[in-house]
């Protein structure tokens, strides 16, 4: 290679890219967009990567493309050997980064790490666990079993099987992915608008309008749209295979409700007294939206009815630190209450959360400059949406009492009753402590099957065709080879034996002719659950691995005393004494009891409730310990 293969390289895909810009124009012209008030639009509104994040992958588009014309005119060259080539070690700049300044990690993640400062930021690639596979090596999908077979036999699945967990289980899983996570979908690179890819009426475009980021679900009769993830440049890879974008930060740290950028930010803060603005946007639709990070709070009741409580959260804890403290001006009141809601985020996550899935408490090593902390991709992308599975078909709405008073189907439309109006807040609330989830397996609602995104009974998406057309966009592995980089048995189905029961092992054999084709969302799902866990074992350990790298690798972590501004023994003490069940009594309105863990059904004997003013049981963090000396 020389560097005329590479100026080459480079003119075909700017040349490929501004080709763009005619064939996006036809589709306008011709009025190939997505229409309002479709499925696929709502779809899209949650999806849709932005402004920031669409300049980012244009780059990585001609990268792409780039990489992919040397691998063509190469026949000699290897993929692995050619990304070897241009792979670099991330350069220590720690003496010039001026990131030890900083007092409170930054919102869009920069500096987190003093070393290397763009890791974990937002608008950054996801990490591998293994290479992608993509018949190409570069971002071509495999072809294996057609993606609406998959979702149509799994939809056809009926069981329900409540488990002792309640659906704050659910809604706490999508909090963690929504705060790690955030894959979104191309939009036309010049144009600008989001990308359609089938007819109205569900048919497949002709070529001339189909956009090439198109990647749809097709059977013999439909089509439904599917628009590809956005892609982003590794900082230590020129060239390379697609490597998809995560517009969130890489850590836990409440971007989802703080938002991952300044300007996010500061659109949100009251500017008094440290405060978040709690209320509705008109959307450009006309629907009411709850002001938050990003969209994906909108998307059901039981993720909205969390985002609220840790905003309420968020200014109880400023109001009463500016009673303590009543010199602190606004930038001082707001940094430390969201410096304390991230903290309590990270220790419910992993004292409460994590072990009911995993059956282990992840052992506390201490952080490490030299640990990247990026989210793996089959972790965002496969492993964490076994909280559809959680689901069932209503909401069940539950007085003081506990008893049910009403049912809402979980396909609710959004009003703005559902926010403004507190009683029912307090419902929703019972309802995430009060209501079974479902087992961990492959039954699914309806709701995400058949009407994802419809408006009354009209038919709208499959969740798991979308699981799994996404897995074959960013080149995820087989199942089977996450078995094998775990070393669990993996030779056929009968080697599945000790973790799929003998039904599950027939349904997958009657949907994948090979072990080896098994997706990773699917085979994942398919597993009994470990003992002492609700997660099977490839599940947990992928899970696991990647909560031991959010904790180990963010300087910011609540508890890691090497950070710039730790916080001090008493304050640690008072942090660990935080909890969900104390969430729900401090933030709701007219709470009085509530069962000392939230995440379990309650119990006369073993879960009891209590009166929420009762500390012993339900400890309190006394913010006391925060007083300016």
């Amino acid at each position: 290679l020389n560097e005329d293969d590479f100026s080459l390289a480079t003119e075909f895909a700017n040349t490929v890219f501004n080709r763009l810009n005619r064939l996006e124009q036809n589709i306008m012209n011709a009025g190939n967009l997505v229409k309002n008030g479709t499925p696929i639009q709502k779809e899209t509104l949650f999806s849709r990567g932005d402004d920031i994040a669409l300049n980012i992958s244009k780059g990585a588009y001609i990268n792409l493309k780039a990489s992919s014309h040397i691998l063509n005119k190469k026949n000699n060259l290897s993929a692995t050997s050619f990304f070897e080539r241009f792979q670099r070690k991330p350069k220590d700049v720690s003496e010039d980064s001026g990131c030890s300044n900083y007092k409170y990690r930054s919102y869009d993640g920069f500096c987190n790490n003093f070393k290397y400062p763009h890791w974990g930021s937002s608008y950054t690639s996801y990490t591998r666990l293994l290479p992608p596979s993509y018949t190409d090596e570069m971002w071509e999908p495999e072809k294996l079993v057609k993606v609406p077979n998959i979702g149509l036999e799994i939809a056809k699945n009926r069981g329900t099987f409540p488990i002792k967990y309640t659906l704050s289980l659910a809604g706490w899983t999508n909090l963690v992915l929504y705060d790690m996570v955030h894959t979104v979908s191309y939009r036309m690179m010049h144009t600008g608008a989001d990308i359609v890819c089938c007819t109205p009426e569900n048919k497949k475009l002709m070529p001339r309008y189909r956009h090439p980021l198109c990647l749809p679900i097709l059977d013999h009769q439909n089509c439904i749209s599917y628009v590809r993830s956005m892609l982003s440049k590794p900082f230590d890879q020129e060239f390379g295979s697609a490597q998809q974008m995560n517009a969130a930060t890489h850590f836990l740290d409440g971007s989802t409700i703080y938002g991952a950028t300044a300007e996010i930010a500061e659109s949100l803060r009251l500017k008094s007294k440290g405060h978040l603005r709690i209320l509705l946007d008109e959307h450009k639709q006309g629907e009411p939206c709850l002001l938050a990070g990003d969209i994906r709070p909108n998307m059901d009741p039981i993720s909205a009815t969390l985002h609220i409580i840790l905003m309420r959260e968020h200014n109880r804890v400023a109001t009463s630190l500016s009673e303590i403290n009543p010199r602190w001006d606004d930038e001082t009141l707001f940094q430390e209450a969201r410096r304390i809601v991230i903290a309590e985020l990270q220790h419910i996550t992993y004292t409460e959360w994590l072990p009911i899935l995993t059956g282990d408490h992840l052992p506390g090593d201490s952080y490490s400059s030299d640990l990247d902390p990026h989210v793996y991709n089959s972790f965002a992308n496969a492993a964490m949406h076994f909280v559809m599975s959680l689901l069932g078909e209503e909401l069940s709405l539950y007085n003081e009492e506990r008893t049910p008073v009403s049912e809402i189907p979980m396909r609710y439309s959004f009003g703005e009753h559902l926010f403004q109006d507190d009683n029912m807040m307090d419902s929703l609330i019972r309802t995430l402590a009060t209501q079974n989830c479902q087992a961990i397996d492959l039954n699914f609602p309806e709701a995400v099957t058949k009407y994802l995104f419809s408006e009354h009974n009209e038919t709208g998406l499959n969740v798991i065709s979308f699981l799994v057309q996404r897995g074959r966009d960013h080149g995820l592995p087989s199942y089977v080879k996450f078995r094998n980089l775990f070393k669990l048995p993996n030779k056929n189905f009968n080697a599945l034996a000790d973790d799929i029961s003998l039904r599950e092992r027939q349904q997958l054999k009657g949907i994948y002719s090979d072990v080896n084709m098994i997706d990773l969302f699917v085979g994942g799902l398919a597993e009994s659950p470990r003992r002492g866990a609700l997660l099977g074992r490839t599940l947990a350990k992928l899970i696991s691995l990647q909560m031991m790298r959010t904790r180990n690798g963010d300087h910011f972590f609540y508890d890691n005393p090497s950070q710039t501004y730790p916080f001090t023994t008493d304050q640690l003490k008072e942090i660990q004494k935080s909890s969900l069940a104390r969430l729900f009594c401090d933030n709701s309105r007219n709470f009085t009891k509530m069962q000392t863990d939230a995440f379990q059904i309650f119990d006369l004997n073993k879960n009891k409730l209590v009166n929420c003013k009762e500390e012993t049981d339900i400890k309190r963090i006394n913010l006391k310990y925060w007083k300016a000396k």
